[in-house]
């Protein structure tokens, strides 16, 4: 990704387009790593007079390098994503955003998620080069300061407002879908349990959190025959099933054939609705580093791990007249995934950045 990152950037200059790296690729960088909460670098564009030409200049530079420029029309404006070719007919799984910013008086606003997010241009200018593994990368001229107050403007598209979150119909289908799903799991004898936001809403407030917009489940890989029983009994069921592999890139663990069953309700047979039950697959197995014996899991291409004796034992809960499994210990496993502070409701979280149990955060326990 830095020698693609090198050449945006290079022809950036060549066309005279102005940028900042933005998002979450900022925050990363202002703490030494580019990628620390997302794999795929934002830059911010400043406006420019003919940026259309320009931009169709890049393209070409960028094409006899091996490298595509493709436009996208998200929340009613244009951002290009770039990407590396890796073959004649493959491609990088990294990508590169040009977010082009809009000029409003005296700020920048950039359209994140539906919402609006402005930054004063004294906030921006003078822009700094800062060196990042030999690549110059612009940035605030006070990369610090401008992070610590822009913090939730850089976090606005992880911390998204999703199109189904539960209210009382939601949580009610969402409640029906886990009890059906639940009973798959328990016919099967499997070993599952109630995980994230489900079981932190169940076991803490005694129903669904009003914000989420999910259900989250988690499931102890057995065996290859395990899954694939599994999946034929998911298959008979009224909902539309969804399978996710692990992706393939460096330094993201790869235990098995599945990371993730995504279960939905089916909306005219063969398409599904907003509202989803996602079922992660945990794998047991040794630490590298320590031989630590964990359950591993991937979410948002990050590493993330509960110690085995976390998870090795169970219990039951009942909710809604139906029994549900969940952590031996749930206060201790809300503590190690959500912090000590997890009694109190939090609103704005997302797990690549402030769950505990992945890897790259756990130096924040």
């Amino acid at each position: 990704m830095i020698s693609t990152l090198e050449k945006v950037t290079r022809g950036l200059a060549t066309v005279r387009l102005g940028y900042v790296v933005g998002d979450e690729s900022l925050l990363g960088l202002s703490e030494g790593n580019l990628d620390k909460y997302l794999f795929n670098p934002v830059l911010y564009q400043f406006p420019v007079r003919f940026s259309w030409t320009r931009y169709l200049v890049l393209a070409l530079i960028l094409m006899m390098q091996g490298i595509i420029v493709k436009p996208k029309w998200i929340y009613g404006h244009i951002r290009l994503k770039i990407r590396a070719k890796t073959g004649l007919f493959t491609k990088a799984t990294n990508y590169i955003y040009l977010l082009p910013l809009a000029e409003n008086g005296e700020a920048f606003e950039i359209v994140e998620t539906g919402r609006t997010c402005a930054f004063p241009k004294p906030a921006l200018f003078p822009t700094n080069q800062l060196n990042y593994e030999g690549l110059k990368l612009s940035t605030p001229h006070d990369l610090d300061q401008f992070v610590k107050v822009y913090r939730n403007e850089l976090l606005s598209n992880s911390y998204r407002t999703h199109p189904a979150t539960f209210d009382a119909e939601s949580a009610r289908l969402a409640e029906s879908m886990l009890f059906d799903i639940a009973g798959v799991l328990n016919r099967l004898s499997a070993h599952w349990w109630l995980e994230g936001g489900t079981l932190l809403g169940i076991h803490r407030d005694g129903k669904l959190l009003d914000w989420d917009h999910d259900i989250d489940l988690g499931l102890r890989f057995d065996s290859e025959e395990q899954i694939s029983q599994l999946l034929k009994a998911l298959k008979k069921t009224r909902y539309y099933i969804k399978t996710l592999v692990f992706p393939q890139k460096s330094g993201v663990w790869n235990p098995g054939n599945f990371r993730l069953i995504k279960i939905f309700p089916r909306h005219f047979y063969f398409f599904h609705t907003n509202l989803c039950l996602d079922l992660f697959i945990f794998y047991k197995a040794p630490l590298e580093n320590s031989g630590a014996l964990v359950y591993k899991y991937v979410v948002h291409e990050r590493n993330g791990y509960h110690p085995a004796s976390m998870l090795d034992e169970l219990q039951n809960i009942e909710f809604q007249g139906h029994q549900l499994n969940l952590p031996l210990n749930a206060d201790s496993f809300l503590e190690s995934k959500y912090g000590s502070g997890w009694r109190t409701p939090i609103k704005e979280w997302h797990v690549a950045i402030d769950d505990k149990t992945i890897l790259s955060n756990m130096d924040s326990n």
